[in-house]
């Protein structure tokens, strides 16, 4: 294993060697249309047809639920307009959801829109009393910034989106949930896609796109990828179990070797959130300084927001959890890491701030 690979902790994960195989066996399929009676769109067909049934009894929802859409950010609006258009209920969404659903949010002029608080720990209150009953319920399983994990919501009244786009667990869904969204990316899958679900229950949600042959969605994805995706979820599943074993370790440990190499670090979030993230802070740093210098010693991590058009820009993750806007980074465990890699991300981190620290002074 190249060093390259195993000091990358950016958030971006590889696709799965499975998976970029599936892509390339089904290249001869690209193109066709499942519609038609020829052999090679029964093929795709039959093909499409399995991959769905993957990918539904992966996630535990029925392939009736799905959809596949050929953009993650249409997938947001499809899954939250709609169930805007089935209800004038007041919608709810907390300062820690991604920047798109607080676009959403701001267009609502008519409907009530309450804004959760995020404490410094992150976790939000779903069971504030000033949340009327009927409400439609923004949800993160999981922050992609923090790791923080939220509790499903108690009141069964309460229609809930769910963004499952982070969680190292992709079928831990609400009872509440009325749409999901899931990108493949977060589970070694292909990008280009996302994967949209749509409850059975009646008059929930509402299409909030023109009348077309009643479907759901419309627009082209690709269909090859629905396949890479439909493997990549199935490996994912299989090992997610070790996964989350080997993860939690090296958390632990990353967090313990922050605390005791890095005065002043502040990490953000509690000791048992999804094991995969871990954002803390400098203030007295610049982080993208700090990630520059550390690429020259092929270390690789991240800074700033994970949903911002500008890069580095500041986290409102962080700064609504009350972490301020400096010094702000981001750290992705992956599969192909090990306790020496951690050793060499803290050793990297505790040398280069160090020097950056003694620069400044």
């Amino acid at each position: 294993m190249s060093p390259i690979t195993n000091l990358d902790f950016r958030s971006e994960l590889r696709q799965s060697a499975r998976s970029q195989q599936a892509l390339i066996d089904a290249l001869d399929l690209a193109g066709l249309d499942p519609r038609k009676i020829h052999h090679g769109s029964a093929r795709l067909r039959n093909a499409l047809g399995e991959a769905r049934e993957s990918i539904a009894t992966d996630l535990e929802i029925s392939p009736s639920n799905i959809e596949f859409v050929g953009e993650l950010g249409m997938g947001f609006w499809l899954a939250i307009e709609g169930m805007l258009r089935s209800s004038e209920a007041p919608f709810v969404y907390s300062a820690i959801d991604r920047q798109l659903v607080h676009a959403i949010a701001r267009q609502e002029k008519e409907r009530k829109v309450i804004e959760l608080p995020a404490p410094h720990s992150g976790v939000v209150d779903y069971e504030d009393p000033k949340i009327p009953n009927d409400s439609l319920i923004s949800w993160q399983a999981a922050n992609r910034e923090t790791g923080v994990l939220q509790a499903n919501p108690k009141r069964s009244s309460l229609r809930v989106f769910a963004d499952m786009t982070a969680t190292i667990n992709p079928s831990a869904l609400p009872p509440q949930w009325v749409a999901a969204i899931w990108d493949p990316r977060s589970f070694s899958g292909p990008e280009g896609l996302a994967i949209l679900a749509i409850s059975d229950e009646l008059d929930t949600w509402k299409n909030p796109l023109p009348n077309l042959d009643n479907r759901r969605s419309f627009g082209s994805h690709s269909k090859i990828a629905v396949i890479a995706t439909a493997v990549a979820l199935r490996d994912w599943m299989r090992n997610r179990g070790a996964l989350e074993g080997q993860l939690n370790n090296l958390n632990s440990q990353l967090r313990s070797l922050i605390r005791k190499r890095i005065p002043g670090a502040r990490i953000a979030g509690a000791e048992t959130g999804d094991p995969q993230r871990i954002s803390f802070i400098v203030d007295d740093i610049v982080a993208e300084q700090l990630l520059r210098e550390m690429e020259k010693s092929q270390i690789l991590i991240d800074a700033g927001s994970a949903c911002s058009a500008a890069e580095l820009s500041p986290s409102h993750v962080l700064s609504a959890m009350g972490f301020g806007e400096a010094g702000q980074l981001r750290i992705t465990l992956k599969a192909e890491h090990d306790e020496a890699a951690i050793e060499n991300l803290a050793k990297g981190l505790e040398t280069e701030i160090a020097k950056l620290r003694s620069s400044s002074n």
